[in-house]
């Protein structure tokens, strides 16, 4: 899901149009919750359906809100939810090395490349554009995670969704002087036969 909430930039939206700071949080807190319950709710769903369906994971971008180095926000919904995989970017270093994006939220679960990726646009047929976001790294582990499921499919037969998860979670490469905080258990990887 390439998809999240702004909780900060919602606040200083409503204040801007005049509402009290604190009715405002006191909204923004509650469609956070209302947010986390529903798209937790709906793993717990997936879970419980595990015996008669395919195996299926929940991957979401983790939020665009940090600014690093001044500052870094946790993980925002529907990635902040129970049971979903959650995404940060990652950007290339004038090094060439990887590092966390400066715009990617904190407390992923895995990251994928997130800077000036170039995909599919709405638009006409050929239309693309190179854009950047927590978004754009998702479909790389969405993606990685239906390689997982299919090679899972074909060694044993059977796959769980849990063990969908641990597999793509547990196959990710740490990068060098990152922080588990920032990147989680690494870039993620396919399956490499």
């Amino acid at each position: 899901m390439s998809l999240g909430i702004d909780f900060p930039g919602y606040v200083a939206y409503q204040i801007a149009k005049g509402f009290p700071p604190a009715a405002v949080t006191s909204m923004a807190l509650e469609q956070y919750r209302a947010n986390v319950n529903l798209f937790s709710s709906l793993t717990f769903l997936l879970a419980q359906s595990n015996a008669f369906s395919q195996a299926s994971v929940i991957v979401a971008a983790s939020g665009n809100e940090s600014n690093r180095p001044n500052y870094k926000i946790a993980v925002s919904p529907p990635a902040a939810g129970e049971g979903i995989i959650s995404v940060g970017a990652l950007e290339r270093a004038t090094d060439g090395s990887l590092r966390i994006a400066s715009f990617s939220n904190t407390q992923c679960n895995l990251c994928g490349p997130g800077v000036a990726i170039t995909s599919a646009w709405i638009g006409s047929n050929d239309a693309i554009n190179t854009i950047s976001g927590t978004s754009m790294a998702t479909p790389h582990v969405a993606g990685c995670a239906a390689l997982w499921a299919q090679q899972q499919k074909q060694l044993t037969g059977t796959i769980t969704n849990e063990n969908l998860a641990a597999k793509v979670l547990a196959s990710a490469s740490f990068i060098s002087g990152a922080s588990f905080e920032d990147i989680g258990n690494g870039l993620v990887q396919a399956p490499q036969n």
